[in-house]
């Protein structure tokens, strides 16, 4: 129904199941996964529950499954930021459509323009701190090179995502060559995210789809843009 090969399902799956019960423990919407049994991990990853539950969609049946409410994050400033909490199993489905796409999704960006996000699905990474610390040793090792960097922000980013511009990205390069992710998954993963963030894109904690489409895709052609003209206008920087 959602268009997820049961190899996706299953490396989303262990991704988390795999993690250390202290680190799921530390985080509310991780928490549940630490009290799932070794016997439900088995059947969660058995082709019987993914045939039975998350290939077909009936997974949208249950009230339990489908559950969804208000959450509180706290940023380093202190304030707090709105956010959803979400069931398991609806946090694992939401992780695995965006790990289908991100296998079906070309950057259109530049090579010289790097871009991380929150965990890793090329290297089924759930936390962020390994790629974080990439991205400051990308920057340490430009230090001497450059003599100055300019940091910017989005305030209430993934709230002021347009949910529309953001299916049309994913389809415009998705199926330019040929039709990779149907219009009926299109419409679906349109639906569910704005399920997930109570009528907007979901700010969901620790979540990598809602990360990577954030950063990867929805920036994609605005980074392109900025190269564009940084490269073309901006006569002030020679490199």
């Amino acid at each position: 129904m959602f268009g997820i090969t049961y190899e996706t399902w299953s490396a989303v799956c262990l991704m988390y199941f795999g993690m250390k019960t202290g680190t799921k423990k530390a985080y509310l919407q991780w928490f549940p996964f630490s009290k799932v049994s070794k016997v439900d991990q088995c059947c969660i990853l058995g082709k019987d529950f993914f045939s039975k539950y998350i290939e077909s969609g009936a997974f949208v049946m249950f009230s339990a499954a489908m559950h969804r409410t208000e959450n509180f994050m706290q940023k380093s400033d202190g304030s707090f930021r709105d956010s959803s909490l979400v069931s398991s199993i609806l946090y694992l489905v939401l992780q695995s459509i965006g790990k289908e796409i991100s296998q079906k999704y070309t950057l259109q960006r530049p090579d010289d323009i790097k871009v991380y996000y929150a965990g890793n699905y090329e290297c089924l990474r759930p936390l962020y701190k390994q790629d974080y610390d990439a991205f400051f040793k990308s920057i340490n090792s430009d230090i001497e090179q450059y003599q100055y960097f300019i940091k910017t922000d989005i305030t209430n980013f993934f709230s002021t995502i347009n949910l529309d511009k953001l299916i049309h990205q994913i389809d415009m390069v998705c199926n330019s060559d040929s039709a990779q992710i149907s219009q009926n998954h299109l419409r679906l993963y349109k639906e569910l995210l704005a399920y997930c963030g109570d009528g907007r894109f979901p700010l969901i904690e620790n979540s990598i789809a809602s990360s990577y489409m954030a950063s990867v895709i929805y920036l994609d052609m605005i980074d392109c843009r900025i190269h564009k003209y940084i490269s073309e206008s901006v006569t002030a920087f020679t490199d």
